[in-house]
């Protein structure tokens, strides 16, 4: 079993998720778009929530479907961020977000496709066995 902080994945994820709290103006988020910060935070710690959760069950089977779902999420925020950023409601480099969020899903896919290139060298069934989760290179 992985634990969850040593990937570099959810610690980049963490960190978008934690600077999002910080950046977005909860003030212009009310005026245009209710529920909109609300959202795009859930979005965000998603991301690194699906990650560690993935890695508690401690199989391959089980984290491949708990990294879908991060990857969604990380769809759902980059939609909700590009409102957010029209509308005006992100401080700073909003550009840096963007990169850093296309990095957090470079790297998602590249743990599942790890992940994925395991499982098929593996025995039958080994996806039932204990996930020891590389980290992509």
């Amino acid at each position: 079993m992985t634990d969850f902080r040593s990937l570099n994945v959810w610690q980049k994820s963490q960190a978008l998720s934690l600077s999002l709290h910080h950046r977005l103006d909860a003030r212009v988020c009310a005026q245009f778009a209710p529920g909109m910060r609300a959202q795009l935070l859930r979005a965000a710690a998603s991301v690194p929530a699906n990650l560690s959760e993935g890695c508690g069950y401690g199989t391959d089977a089980l984290m491949l479907r708990h990294l879908a779902v991060a990857i969604a999420s990380a769809s759902e925020l980059e939609n909700h961020l590009l409102l957010a950023s029209h509308l005006g409601a992100v401080r700073g480099d909003q550009d840096g977000l963007f990169r850093e969020l296309t990095e957090v899903r470079k790297m998602l896919y590249g743990l599942r496709r790890a992940i994925e290139q395991r499982r098929r060298g593996s025995s039958p069934g080994g996806g039932d066995r204990p996930a020891a989760l590389p980290e992509p290179g």
